[in-house]
């Protein structure tokens, strides 16, 4: 899928279903960050989730998508060599 055929009620959709699942992702501004860089600059903690990663959006909207589209896949196994398995 091309990200320019995504619409914004796809976005909304996902985001919500997401967001059933876990919190948005703290976004946190350090003082000492903004001053070195002459402005205000705000970091996304993802480790600040269960997982320890963004990829766990992802995941959810793809088995959640999954599960929608095929509703006679009843399981689902991933394998990783990082963190989103």
């Amino acid at each position: 899928m091309n990200i320019d055929d995504i619409t914004l009620s796809e976005l909304e959709t996902a985001a919500a279903s997401i967001y059933k699942h876990i919190t948005p992702t703290p976004q946190i501004t350090w003082p000492l960050i903004n001053e070195r860089c002459g402005c205000e600059v705000w970091g996304k903690h993802e480790n600040h989730l269960p997982t320890g990663a963004f990829k766990i959006r992802g995941g959810i909207w793809y088995v959640e998508n999954l599960h929608l589209t095929h509703p006679d896949i009843d399981t689902v196994i991933t394998a990783t060599r990082g963190n989103h398995g």
